[in-house]
């Protein structure tokens, strides 16, 4: 491959990571409390609709992507209800709100298509990318850096914001504490359940905002199970990223890289079955948990419901 190809593919690899980063980033802060977020394909899924959704009837992105936010954040309070006050299996009340998602989604999109809202031809409004002066304009580098849309430089930030809030902040220190001992943290004056809680709406705004990223920014219309198994993508993500913001956001470019690869090889016409071609995200997620599971310990808690004596 050429520079330009090269440069083309770096540049797609890390737009194709954003959705998988927007995701991971709000497991693993759920996670760091001691609550598995197995949901995270549910409110991509609802993001991704609600945002085309909020496109379509009033033709803003804006109005879109907040109505995605509402969504993730109704459907992280739903979880932290049912797991955190309710002392729901985390894992069977995750599984369940994906199919639910995935069934709910599919319904409310064929609706719009009877009701003639939404043809064929139908195309909404998105978000641009910013052309930052001079830079956008540098050869190779201005494509890779310097020519995404403002949700690309947005989740760059989070990773750094949510790594000073981890380990430089008392508030992260006490999230982590109710992960690692939920008893402890109890006793140190700590609210166990309200920490949950928070974390668990943010959750559901980050995957659901990774989901609209998907609708508002790289196709102009919604597709049943648009997210096509991303939200299990970033749960491997967490993983391979050690729980730790900067590895998850390492971790989601190599991921995105899979994905564009796809794309690349589709683009340059090499002769490989498509099927193994679209296999090649998903090998790379396999792979890369063998390698890391049982090296990684994530939360002493995670999983585990607490009850406040």
């Amino acid at each position: 491959m050429d520079l330009i190809t090269i440069a083309s593919w770096i540049s797609m690899s890390i737009r194709l990571s954003i959705p998988i980063l927007f995701a991971a980033l709000g497991g693993l802060i759920l996670f760091k409390t001691g609550v598995f977020n197995l949901g995270l394909e549910a409110m991509m899924l609802t993001g991704a609709f609600l945002g085309f959704y909020g496109v379509l009837i009033t033709g803003s992105p804006w109005v879109g992507l907040l109505l995605a936010i509402i969504g993730g954040a109704i459907l992280g309070l739903l979880l932290a209800y049912v797991t955190v006050s309710l002392g729901g299996n985390q894992l069977v009340i995750g599984l369940g709100m994906n199919f639910f998602a995935l069934g709910l989604t599919g319904f409310f999109y064929r609706m719009l298509c009877s009701t003639g809202l939404l043809t064929d031809t139908t195309k909404t409004a998105n978000f641009s990318s910013i052309h930052i002066p001079f830079f956008s304009k540098l050869p190779i580098l201005g494509e890779i850096f310097f020519d995404h849309n403002f949700l690309t430089y947005l989740a760059i930030l989070l990773v750094i914001f949510v790594s000073w809030f981890f380990y430089k902040t008392t508030y992260g220190l006490s999230l982590r504490s109710v992960g690692e001992s939920p008893e402890t943290a109890d006793t140190a004056g700590i609210n166990v359940y309200l920490i949950r809680y928070i974390a668990a709406i943010v959750s559901g705004i980050l995957a659901a905002t990774g989901g609209a990223f998907l609708t508002l920014t790289q196709v102009t219309r919604f597709s049943e199970n648009i997210t096509d198994g991303r939200g299990w993508i970033a749960l491997a993500v967490i993983i391979f990223g050690k729980y730790k913001p900067w590895g998850t956001l390492w971790a989601s470019l190599i991921f995105g890289a899979g994905f564009a690869l796809v794309l690349q090889l589709q683009v340059m016409g090499v002769k490989i079955p498509i099927q193994i071609v679209q296999m090649l995200p998903y090998i790379l997620t396999i792979a890369a948990l063998i390698g890391v599971v049982g090296k990684v310990r994530g939360p002493s808690a995670l999983g585990k419901h607490y009850v406040k004596n």
